[in-house]
């Protein structure tokens, strides 16, 4: 991928290691930039070379000197909720989310990129693959062609996802996991780092290992799921 010239004026939520990812990402990718670092439980602290200014207070007087963007600088281990809640609290606020495609990653012209997502450095998305709002593709992670990812799903670091894989909203797939071709992995799920996975996923399943199997089961989120 290349550059996007447009001069950009951009409010990140958070201030951890996710957040100097999505710094790093963002002035490589963004030629022209200006970042607001918000972050109440880091105030005073820098991330970078930029001060964390204070929490979500103080959007409305950035909005009014031209950030009308923002970009959520949290990760995920597990279910994506705080992600989310920053996500959707960005749009209440009336900003648009940024998105991010580190130079280095190799993303089809025929994929689908939703708003916000982060396709970070070393990340490939393949041939007609439809990647959903607020997605973290992370370093090195592989979507193959016809891949699906929902809403607020993030694919960790060095993830391989084969062709065809239908994952849902929320899910997390943790570092080094490997998914085989044409499954479901539905939403609320979690992968777990390194599992390799040769089966569907039922929503809020947890599985692991080699190959994987059901660690953990949220019954609440399988009822709400079948309903």
């Amino acid at each position: 991928m290349g550059h996007d010239h447009t001069p950009v004026r951009c409010i990140i939520f958070g201030a951890g290691g996710h957040a100097a990812v999505v710094i790093e990402a963002l002035r490589a990718y963004y030629l022209a930039i200006e970042l607001i670092v918000l972050d109440p439980t880091r105030l005073g602290e820098t991330v970078l070379d930029i001060e964390v200014s204070g929490g979500d207070e103080l959007v409305a007087s950035f909005y009014g000197i031209g950030f009308k963007h923002f970009a959520v600088g949290v990760g995920s281990v597990g279910t994506p909720t705080t992600r989310t809640a920053l996500y959707r609290r960005g749009i209440k606020a009336g900003l648009s989310p940024l998105s991010i495609v580190h130079p280095s990653a190799n993303v089809s012209p025929s994929a689908t990129l939703g708003m916000g997502v982060q396709i970070l450095a070393g990340s490939i998305v393949g041939p007609r693959a439809v990647v959903g709002n607020n997605v973290i593709i992370n370093h090195r992670a592989v979507v193959d062609h016809d891949c699906i990812i929902g809403d607020h799903s993030h694919i960790a670091i060095g993830a391989t996802l084969s062709g065809s894989i239908r994952v849902g909203e929320g899910v997390h797939v943790g570092a080094g996991a490997t998914i085989l071709q044409s499954l479901e992995i539905q939403r609320l799920s979690i992968v777990g780092a390194g599992a390799v996975v040769t089966k569907s996923v039922k929503a809020g399943e947890t599985v692991v290992g080699v190959p994987a199997a059901v660690w953990l089961r949220n019954a609440a989120v399988q009822r709400v799921g079948e309903s």
